[in-house]
């Protein structure tokens, strides 16, 4: 229970911090490649907690204990919580269509079949040098992924209204 309050709120905070970015640049198509520091700021976190939200799920089903655990070991999820599967859509910017944010994972390339991955990934290695990755598509992505990956381990009614709280996503499945 304790855990999965604890994934619940993360997600609350990094949701409230979007929902930020998009009180100054509306999520608009037109927008898709709007970045700054503040969008790679919160695509960092959101990446790092799609980790985290991985490894939890293969720890906590016997995955093998290791110092490090790179994206060939996460991508074994995929099949299992079928999260190719999903789609999602940002309730109050439908405009924006459905979003499957583990649509193109492979296993032969599972850190560059999901571009917004991919993005964290290049800007938290190279900032400078890739720093326009680092865009509002790829944030929207990547809380997205956040939102598949609860509900993929919860099911599909750990948003409505979780322990009694006033939290519900911004996706809706």
């Amino acid at each position: 229970e304790n855990t999965f309050i604890d994934e619940v709120r993360a997600f609350y905070n990094i949701v409230d911090a979007m929902e930020d970015i998009f009180k100054v640049v509306e999520p608009a198509p037109i927008n898709q490649n709007a970045y700054g520091h503040k969008i790679r700021e919160i695509l960092t976190i959101a990446c790092t907690e799609v980790e985290y939200l991985l490894l939890r799920f293969l720890k906590d089903n016997g995955y093998e204990d290791k110092k490090r655990y790179p994206t060939e070991d996460y991508v074994k999820a995929l099949q299992i919580l079928k999260l190719d599967h999903y789609q999602v859509k940002l309730k109050m910017h439908p405009s924006l269509g459905k979003l499957s944010p583990f649509k193109d994972w492979t296993p032969s390339k599972p850190t560059k079949s999901l571009f917004w991955y991919d993005a964290y990934n290049v800007v938290k290695h190279d900032r400078g040098g890739n720093f326009s990755n680092a865009s509002m598509k790829a944030l929207i992505y990547s809380i997205a992924a956040i939102h598949v990956l609860l509900e993929s381990q919860y099911g599909q009614k750990i948003f409505d209204k979780p322990m009694y709280s006033s939290f519900e996503s911004c996706f809706r499945t």
